[in-house]
């Protein structure tokens, strides 16, 4: 018998919020290195995107190790980058669960969007399992299914409260911009 442990939108923020500022430069470093991996993916040559993306992702997947082992270690402040478990074959794992999602995605979206919607809910926590358990591909995304069996609703809300919040912060900066002497 499995255990569903609830956990409430303004929880999860409250959390997020205090390991943010426990690592604050830690979390700006990866930012910082992600949107530039982001700009380089964007502006390369056509016969360079594949290679960019490649790195866009790698970068992504080590943002998403050390999000995951500072929420691991509750929000505590991470002495230094060497500490993080960072190893190579977690973050082709990381890759290639990555592309497979993705593509599953996109196929559902093709077929009448909704059932992308479910896939994407269905797997979106693959990635984590990689990193998180070092768990392989198909073992990551059978337990992300196994996950969110009957809390997709949830998922779907507590998605549309994270992007309730980012357009606010979309919306503020758009009026501060025409506030500006």
């Amino acid at each position: 018998m499995s255990v569903v442990k609830q956990v409430r939108i303004g929880d999860s923020i409250k959390a997020g919020w205090a390991a943010m500022h426990a690592n604050l430069g830690l979390m700006l470093g990866l930012g910082v290195a992600y949107g530039a991996a982001m700009i380089l993916a964007d502006r390369v040559p056509g016969y360079l995107k594949v290679p960019a993306t490649i790195f866009e992702w790698v970068v992504l997947g080590i943002a998403l190790l050390t999000v995951l082992y500072i929420q691991r270690r509750d929000g505590a402040k991470v002495v230094g980058v060497g500490e993080l478990p960072l190893d190579a074959h977690r973050v082709g794992r990381f890759l290639l669960v990555t592309v497979l999602t993705s593509l599953l995605t996109l196929v559902g979206i093709l077929l009448l969007v909704v059932p992308g919607i479910i896939w994407a809910l269905k797997y979106g926590f693959a990635s984590a399992f990689v990193l998180d358990e070092d768990l392989g591909v198909m073992e990551s995304m059978h337990a992300s299914a196994a996950l969110t069996e009957g809390v997709k609703w949830e998922l779907f809300a507590q998605g549309f409260a994270f992007l309730g919040v980012i357009l606010l912060g979309l919306l503020h900066s758009w009026w501060a911009s025409f506030r500006r002497p």
